[in-house]
């Protein structure tokens, strides 16, 4: 091949590479950026799930009492209270 054939090849190799190279960079800056948003607002949905609950759980609490909506534990014939042990053992 000729040397102007090679320089143009060559010229625009680097063109290209250029180009990729700050399409890729764009791409990259891009995908942390959605990531970054994405993470604050399922942070912010937690943090509301989580106020609705707590006030669920204080109008529960407040309407029957602290300990009036935890059933007691039950009892195995035994009388043991059966804590910890998985249906079909013991």
């Amino acid at each position: 091949m000729s040397d102007r054939l090679v320089q143009a090849l060559e010229e625009a190799a680097r063109r290209i590479g250029q180009r990729l190279g700050r399409e890729a960079g764009h791409a990259v800056v891009g995908l942390y950026r959605q990531t970054g948003e994405g993470t604050r607002t399922v942070a912010r949905r937690v943090v509301e799930t989580d106020e609705a609950l707590r006030r669920e759980v204080d109008a529960l609490a407040e309407r029957f009492g602290s300990r009036a909506a935890v059933p007691p534990p039950r009892r195995g014939p035994d009388g043991a209270s059966g804590a910890g042990v998985a249906e079909g053992d013991g």
